[in-house]
């Protein structure tokens, strides 16, 4: 093997190693739920502030999806399993108690639909209202979507 090959490999080996040696940058959080599975809050406690939970994971097991209900509490949407959603920020509060139990506004796009029983806007995103626990989402970190998206 020649010099330069066997300095070609040493920095390969030490690049290997040096990724996989935990990271020394701060963890992002994403919110949790209280005991009985509910998120009551949005909100992320960070070193420069605070920030708001964006994305989420549907985890719902019924086989019909999640429903996902609009302003006047109608179920015309179920989503299916495995979409992420995104918190529709532009409300003043996203997160509602309706009954004692939060509801989330999310955004929703026509690939995250399993069941679409609106007429005309069929298939179109749109933002509707989701049971806020965590037998139905799960919050996702941004920075892993990002993670994906490369």
């Amino acid at each position: 093997m020649t010099g330069s090959r066997r300095l070609s490999l040493r920095v390969g080996l030490l690049t290997l190693l040096l990724a996989l040696q935990p990271s020394l940058a701060q963890v992002a959080e994403v919110v949790a739920a209280d005991e009985q599975g509910d998120f009551r809050t949005l909100s992320i406690p960070a070193a420069r502030g605070s920030y708001q939970q964006r994305f989420w994971l549907i985890v719902d097991q019924d086989p019909r999806g999640l429903l996902c209900r609009n302003s006047q509490g109608r179920a015309l949407i179920a989503l299916r399993r495995g979409a992420i959603v995104e918190t529709a920020s532009q409300e003043k509060e996203p997160l509602i108690l309706q009954q004692t139990k939060p509801y989330l506004l999310v955004r929703v796009n026509g690939r995250d639909l399993l069941h679409d029983v609106r007429h005309r806007e069929r298939g179109l995103p749109t933002t509707c209202r989701i049971r806020a626990n965590s037998s139905f989402i799960a919050p996702v970190l941004e920075d892993a979507l990002l993670e994906l998206k490369l």
